[in-house]
Parts: C-alpha cells; structure tokens; sequence
C-alpha cells in the first residue's frame, strides 16, 4: 500500500503479498515440526489449542489498534507503523542471537513423529 500507485505500484503490492504468505506458510510448518517434535505426546492438544487462542485473540487486538493508529496518525502511516513492527519481529532470528543455529537441537524424548518417519523411510 505504501508504493501503490499508478503504474508498478500494483506490481509492489504483489511482490510483497507473495513473499509475506509465502514466508507465513514457511514459519507455520517450521513452528509445527518444532511443537510436534518437543511436546510430549500427552499435551499436543493443550499446547495446540492454548497457541490457537491466543493467536485469535491478538486478531481483534491487532484490528482495534491498526484503526486506532489510522484514524489518529492517517492510514499510511499507520501501515508504515505496522509494517515497521512486522519487520522488527522477522528480523528477530537472522540478527538476533539465534542467527548462527542452524539446526534445532535433538528432542528431549524419542518423538513418535521422528520413528513414524524413519520407519516409512525404511530406517530403524
């Protein structure tokens, strides 16, 4: 919204969708493969459901704040704003002092997920 105008503002507003879905689709299978390999069995449910509450709950949060934001400071902005926090927290992990993991360490129990896919690739 911020580059949208006429001519190759339309194609911005693409580009930035793509990459922005495309990097949510990427955080939520690495955020499930981590819950479902360090989360003992017995609480997947609970752990699965107390994150999807608060993820719905902060939706309205965020949608009272951003029309907050646009009426006080204009819609612009209030994106800028937005989108300024939104790039804070992606930056989080490739500046932040986690930049240098590149893998997750082992599960602290054997993850029924781990043997399922070692046995269907033929392993142990």
């Amino acid at each position: 919204m911020l580059l949208a105008g006429p001519g190759t503002g339309v194609a911005w507003i693409a580009v930035g969708l793509l990459l922005c879905q495309f990097a949510i689709v990427a955080d939520n299978v690495i955020r499930s493969t981590w819950r479902l390999t360090y989360v003992p069995d017995h609480l997947q449910a609970r752990v699965t459901t107390t994150l999807q509450m608060l993820a719905f709950a902060a939706m309205p949060a965020s949608g009272l704040v951003s029309g907050w934001l646009g009426q006080q400071l204009g819609v612009r902005t209030a994106l800028a704003i937005m989108l300024g926090i939104y790039v804070a927290g992606a930056l989080t992990l490739p500046v932040g002092p986690l930049k240098d993991l590149r893998n997750l360490p082992y599960p602290p129990r054997p993850s029924r997920l781990l043997q399922r896919t070692a046995s269907a690739a033929g392993g142990p």
